[in-house]
């Protein structure tokens, strides 16, 4: 079970923290609470940020387009040189004669957005599927890009170890009917990661691809899509964490949100929460969204006690 609650003291403005993607309203006015991480887990205060434009330089840009492998990849660079004064750009490379649109690829340094987009790297439906990468291959392929993007991998979020990057897998299938099967058989298409920022050892997390890297290859390792965000912050204000005393009674007066695995996802079956870990994050907007102040928030893990022996 997880909660999630805002952190810090009182924000005079909190509209654009909207946490119901990650839950449902919880009342917990009933419910009996019960807090066991040590305290010295959480850090004693954390910053809300203001954000800025993003300034992607010439060589990133120009690396790019190199990774996008365009037919006319100077003309390109030519198109996209105002992007290193702020300027969005978009490309759609042509594709007169096929019915899979061409190669396309948006930068907006506003709000820290590259995209790049190559529908022809997905195998299609009846069509060989090759050389799409393993979990391992994609991670790896991943982490070689970082370089060319202007990002160190201590600007990403670690496992608890301190070495091991944590990340998300993705992929996609689709069925191949292989003769004398009864069902279609899956096979993978496409498969990537989604590597998070971290800053000061707290990773971004929000819906979608908040501040981060996701990157995903089809057939023979190609990049089907790659997106980075990347906003460009500036500390706004340090603010002290509540207690976890604090944090209780914010729960209990209606602050959190709260998921319930199935089948138990009977709000009103909760008796007892006894909190078992607390990791804070800053919440992120999907790329290529307008955001203005990157507030922080912490996800609480749970054992629920739902009034019943099982």
């Amino acid at each position: 079970m997880f909660l999630v609650w805002a952190l810090g003291g009182t924000f005079p403005s909190v509209a654009q923290l909207s946490l119901e993607a990650f839950g449902d309203p919880f009342d917990g006015k009933r419910v009996e609470i019960v807090w066991t991480v040590p305290t010295n887990k959480l850090p004693q205060s954390l910053n809300t940020m203001r954000v800025l434009p993003a300034v992607f330089t010439d060589e990133v840009v120009s690396n790019v387009i190199s990774l996008c492998e365009f037919k006319e990849p100077e003309q390109v660079r030519l198109l996209f040189r105002p992007v290193t004064h702020g300027k969005e750009v978009s490309y759609q490379e042509p594709q007169p004669e096929k019915p899979v649109l061409g190669k396309s690829l948006r930068i907006y340094p506003a709000d820290g957005y590259i995209n790049y987009l190559n529908p022809k790297a997905e195998a299609l439906p009846r069509s060989r599927v090759e050389g799409v990468p393993d979990e391992a291959e994609a991670l790896s392929l991943a982490v070689r890009l970082l370089p060319k993007l202007g990002i160190n991998q201590d600007e990403l979020a670690h496992k608890p170890d301190g070495k091991q990057l944590e990340f998300l897998k993705t992929s996609r299938t689709m069925g191949k009917f292989v003769k004398n099967a009864k069902e279609p058989v899956e096979q993978v298409i496409v498969r990537g990661v989604i590597l998070f920022r971290q800053i000061n050892n707290v990773a971004f997390s929000g819906a979608g691809d908040c501040d981060g890297l996701r990157v995903e290859f089809g057939n023979n390792a190609q990049i089907k899509e790659l997106a980075l965000t990347w906003r460009n912050l500036r500390t706004d204000k340090t603010v002290t964490l509540a207690s976890p005393d604090q944090i209780v009674q914010r729960i209990k007066g209606g602050k959190a949100v709260i998921r319930l695995p199935e089948p138990f996802a009977n709000l009103q079956l909760v008796k007892k929460l006894t909190i078992i870990d607390a990791r804070p994050y800053y919440f992120a907007f999907v790329g290529g969204h307008r955001q203005k102040i990157v507030y922080p928030y912490v996800m609480l893990t749970a054992d629920a006690d739902l009034g019943f022996t099982n």
